[in-house]
């Protein structure tokens, strides 16, 4: 019952806020409130209330409930910043450089995705099984990257990379990173 402007921003705060895990229960959850919850009810898009329509079939309210609604997709946005860890580096425009900060969890076994920017593509793709975690990443000619790994990581390969405290800056190019936890 938070509200139209509140619901977006759970996994953000969760995740802030030393609650991944329960940010993760959220993203996966099936039964409402959770964000499957529409998609175990047969939605194609995103719904205005999480409950627009129950179990049973009736509707939250007939004539306020919009069935594509996009502030509740913006759980997305979460997905890029924390669960791929793609964003853009405070203090800098542009993304002429990128912190790389996934945070792999919830059951999820990999994430894959990139961003298009004015000096090219970043991509990262992390892959985890139940011993390691491999990230490989590229960074675009001519730009950045801070890669932050998730606290706890025990760096097993490190592609030549110098990390200090679970943080490493690299230029252009792409790189595999693997470690335990």
């Amino acid at each position: 019952m938070t509200g139209f402007l509140g619901t977006p921003y759970f996994c953000a705060a969760l995740s802030e806020n030393d609650c991944l895990k329960q940010a993760y229960d959220l993203l996966l959850k099936k039964d409402f409130p959770g964000w499957l919850y529409q998609v175990a009810q047969g939605a194609t898009t995103v719904w205005e209330h999480w409950d627009g329509r129950r179990p049973d079939g009736t509707m939250w309210s007939a004539g306020m409930n919009s069935f594509n609604h996009y502030a509740y997709g913006a759980v997305g946005a979460w997905l890029y910043s924390t669960v791929l860890g793609l964003g853009q580096q405070a203090g800098t425009a542009g993304f002429a450089a990128a912190r790389l900060a996934p945070r792999p969890g919830g059951g999820l076994n990999w994430a894959e995705g990139w961003h298009e920017t004015p000096l090219g593509r970043y991509a990262l793709r992390w892959e985890k099984d139940a011993v390691k975690t491999n990230v490989t990443f590229s960074v675009p000619a001519n730009a950045e990257a801070e890669l932050v790994l998730e606290p706890g990581a025990q760096i097993i390969a490190s592609d030549g990379i110098a990390f200090t405290n679970g943080t490493a800056r690299v230029g252009s190019g792409t790189y595999t990173v693997q470690y335990t936890k």
